[in-house]
């Protein structure tokens, strides 16, 4: 038996779960702060992001899905998603169940995530205090955050920027460049150019576009002729 009581760091949107009163009964400390990257941090190793069944669902269709994964597994050993409730709770609301397939099917072999499924915050905490009491704690408590390869020619440099452009990740960037040719080509590409890059909807492609273009909020520009 371990004689310590695990700790997890969570984020501070978490508090009004009831996992952290459930994994007190389990006796694992839990610690709220903000965290920039996932919702629960264990060993440092360990970044997990919990999500509902319709937030990934929802995830998916309005792009933040591929850009939080590739958050995730650019700073985290063992990057994981927690599923929460049945999947049979939304499946009759979505229109084309091979989508959600094809996104567990990514997360798994293009972003290394481990996934975790459960049917309520009850399993949730269960699944935190098990991988909680799995970890190794000669690692310090706070996030260890791998340090990403600097950009030194000019592809990986054309690849971050572009790569950094929310719902794009570094394979659908090198996609992007291959058939663009440029960073520039890209940025001055139509939603229906960009929609003919493999992985890229029509959806994500307007969204894209739209934050491209979309005037700086505090622009000088724009305080002038307010």
């Amino acid at each position: 038996m371990t004689s310590y009581n695990p700790i997890i760091l969570a984020d501070y949107r978490e508090e009004k779960s009831g996992i952290d009163e459930l994994l007190k009964k389990q006796n694992v400390i839990v610690k709220f702060k903000q965290l920039t990257v996932g919702d629960y941090i264990i060993s440092g190793e360990y970044v997990i992001e919990r999500k509902t069944v319709k937030d990934f669902v929802q995830s998916i269709f309005d792009g933040r899905l591929f850009d939080q994964a590739n958050r995730l597994a650019s700073v985290s050993k063992f990057p994981t998603f927690i599923i929460e409730n049945p999947f049979s709770t939304i499946l009759n609301e979505v229109k084309n169940i091979n989508s959600i397939f094809g996104a567990l099917i990514s997360l798994s072999y293009s972003y290394k995530i481990h996934i975790f499924y459960s049917e309520n915050i009850e399993q949730t905490a269960t699944i935190l205090a098990v991988i909680a009491k799995h970890g190794k704690y000669e690692y310090p408590l706070e996030p260890i955050f791998k340090i990403r390869k600097k950009a030194e020619t000019l592809k990986e440099k054309q690849e971050l920027i572009v790569s950094s452009i929310p719902g794009i990740g570094p394979k659908t960037a090198k996609k992007l460049l291959e058939n663009f040719g440029s960073i520039k080509a890209i940025f001055t590409a139509s939603p229906a150019q960009l929609s003919k890059i493999n992985g890229l909807s029509i959806g994500k492609a307007i969204k894209i576009y739209r934050l491209i273009n979309a005037e700086y909020p505090y622009s000088k520009k724009r305080i002038k002729e307010m």
